[in-house]
């Protein structure tokens, strides 16, 4: 029990952090006075930190969940849960791919990512964190689809909301996978965030070695393809 204690009491430090910022230039600068002048805090992202910031996590998705998949925790799942995390595989890389093409800083995107020890050693484990990241997804894009509107990009604000509905589902699938007793237990989603750039600090303690961490590359091509299920536009 004290190992799990310890494993959760990490897993809480994904809230947590500011490693990013030196990671994303300008991200810290996000976030100013209204454009009115009244003083209040407004969100000043641009659309290149926008997308930049999603690609990392997205980045940051398909190595958890390739690693979910190839490692000890996918081969304690029967093959029914592990199609969902296979699919996930696919989703995550093609969103990915999709914001590098939106014009993401492809040179900020990490190869490399941190993970706590145990993260992929069981399905609770491995569930905790699934729950936590999708958690700051979904919350990172309902911010951005209000973000794009403001800037006029109702095209990116489109691609976002698409994006947030299947990490809806990665995250309802979590939940089942993890023995929730009611997997798709929101009326709405949550949304966390009034700006994209306070999510930095969800992916932060994944981009910086420590102690208790193991540092896992991104995927190559020929890796996911070889684990995924292909999804569908």
């Amino acid at each position: 029990m004290s190992s799990r204690r310890g494993f959760l009491a990490s897993s809480a430090a994904l809230l947590g952090g500011g490693a990013l910022l030196a990671v994303l230039p300008g991200v810290a600068n996000a976030q100013g006075a209204d454009a009115q002048g009244t003083g209040s805090i407004g969100c000043a992202e641009s659309v290149e930190d926008i997308v930049t910031i999603a690609a990392v996590a997205e980045a940051l998705a398909t190595t958890f969940y390739y690693n979910g998949v190839t490692r000890r925790v996918g081969r304690s799942l029967d093959e029914a849960d592990l199609v969902y995390f296979k699919a996930a595989l696919a989703q995550e890389k093609d969103h990915l791919d999709l914001l590098l093409g939106a014009g993401a800083r492809k040179d900020d995107v990490p190869g490399t990512f941190y993970f706590q020890e145990g993260t992929f050693s069981g399905v609770e484990e491995f569930t905790d964190v699934l729950l936590a990241l999708e958690k700051a997804f979904i919350g990172a894009y309902a911010a951005a689809i209000q973000r794009f509107c403001e800037l006029g990009r109702g095209d990116l604000a489109k691609l976002a909301s698409r994006i947030l509905g299947v990490e809806a589902e990665h995250r309802a699938l979590g939940r089942d996978v993890a023995g929730k007793r009611v997997p798709n237990n929101l009326c709405l989603e949550r949304a966390p965030f009034t700006c994209v750039s306070e999510a930095v600090d969800a992916l932060a303690p994944f981009l910086s070695d420590g102690p208790g961490k193991t540092a896992f590359k991104m995927p190559t091509e020929a890796q996911i393809e070889a684990n995924w299920i292909p999804c569908k536009d």
